[in-house]
């Protein structure tokens, strides 16, 4: 039977075997026969259209499965230990790989859903070039010190850890708000600095980012 993988629903015996499996995390042989039928046939009356070699191929592996357990219960009375039947051998095989490609679809649908909630920066189509010389850089700088009232801006260390802290108590005490809103009057520095540290609370957990447009506002939402 070659493997058939549906995205938005179960299709064949292997996928729904792989996901029950997966589900109910136990072994293929110790399975629940009439928990799958039951299931299945939940599943079968919610489709408009009953692909019947679908079911024809449901019922196969459904009377395999029971072939097989009766078998393994007829030698477990008789006390009697064999080795793995070969047909569970090969069926369980094909559930494992078909397993590779249930966590696969899982793991790109997790990143399509990261990819959704962000925004990327569109290309630029135009470059700009100026004809600017560096002697003419150092005579501009020259020329702003010169004038009155020029004063180099002092240095201010940030200590993130403090930053983090006072974040994180804003978080405790708002619940919610919005980032830029609350930066209205601070200093760049201190923007960038608690910038850094919502990077950090986010990280750890402890909050989440909403943007609901690009460029728009970003609210910080305890979690």
């Amino acid at each position: 039977m070659d493997f058939r993988i549906s995205i938005e629903e179960f299709e064949g015996p292997l996928d729904l075997l792989a996901y029950l499996v997966k589900k109910e995390e136990v072994d293929l042989k110790e399975f629940p026969l009439s928990k799958i039928t039951g299931k299945y046939l939940s599943y079968l009356e919610g489709l408009k259209n009953v692909d019947f070699d679908t079911a024809g191929e449901f019922i196969k592996y459904s009377a395999l499965l029971v072939q097989l357990k009766a078998r393994a219960l007829a030698h477990r009375e008789n006390g009697e230990n064999i080795q793995e039947d070969v047909e569970l051998k090969e069926l369980k095989n094909r559930v494992a790989e078909y397993r590779k490609f249930f966590d696969g679809f899982e793991f790109l649908r997790e990143k399509e859903q990261e990819a959704i909630r962000m925004y990327k920066r569109p290309f630029m189509t135009e470059f700009y070039s100026f004809n600017v010389k560096k002697k003419d850089l150092v005579d501009a700088a020259k020329s702003l010190k010169k004038q009155k009232g020029f004063n180099p801006p002092a240095s201010l260390v940030w200590h993130i850890e403090r930053v983090i802290h006072r974040l994180v108590e804003k978080i405790e005490r708002l619940g919610s708000f919005p980032l830029w809103k609350s930066m209205k009057d601070t200093s760049y520095s201190e923007k960038v600095g608690t910038f850094f540290a919502l990077l950090e609370v986010v990280r750890q957990g402890i909050a989440g980012v909403i943007q609901h447009e690009i460029f728009g506002e970003i609210w910080v939402k305890k979690k």
